[in-house]
């Protein structure tokens, strides 16, 4: 009976286990992370489509300007007001002057000048757009290894709470036997 109860005890402290709770725990855990884990795929998808959608802009010779990521971009407003005045500005020199006169060269050079920077901007966003996909996807991957861990440890852990529990019965068992012999010994007074 002692060896069955320290049985017990040894299988509890060697695999760190609390007799009660601890299923609920694991399983707690498990939901959090599944949940965190439809988060960022959800995240990830909606990321990576817009990326998808600006690829196809970029490849397809249509304006990258059109995406949501480019408009909403404080830079390229500004550099898209510069660019709209500079071609204004050319507009009304063009009837005055030639080609070779310095303010046409000057302004052409400044819209020139503009354009680039809206290309850079635009190569940028598509940057950051990469950088946020590639982000959501280590999350993903972070939390679907964490996920199986957890499952891992669950499964573990149902088979310690299943070797626990025999180990219980076991201490039960051998608990009830040495009551039942106390109670005959003292039926033939032995004791």
């Amino acid at each position: 009976m002692v060896n069955s109860e320290r049985a017990v005890a040894e299988f509890l402290i060697s695999r760190c286990l609390v007799a009660s709770d601890l299923n609920a725990i694991s399983e707690r855990q498990f939901a959090a992370i599944s949940t965190q884990l439809m988060i960022a795929k959800s995240g990830h998808a909606k990321k990576q489509a817009r990326l998808s959608k600006v690829y196809k802009l970029r490849d397809s010779d249509q304006a990258v300007a059109a995406t949501i990521e480019v408009r909403a971009s404080p830079l390229m407003q500004h550099l898209q007001d510069q660019e709209a005045l500079l071609q204004r500005r050319i507009t009304e020199l063009e009837p005055n002057f030639g080609e070779r006169h310095p303010e046409m060269v000057i302004s052409r050079a400044d819209l020139s000048a503009a354009r680039e920077r809206k290309r850079e901007e635009q190569v940028r966003i598509v940057q950051e757009l990469e950088n946020e996909v590639r982000v959501t996807s280590a999350k993903v991957d972070a939390l679907t290894r964490e996920l199986a861990k957890l499952d891992s440890d669950r499964l573990a852990g149902g088979q310690d709470i299943v070797r626990l529990r025999q180990l219980q019965r076991l201490s039960e068992a051998n608990q009830r036997l040495y009551e039942t012999y106390l109670v005959r010994l003292k039926q033939f007074g032995l004791s």
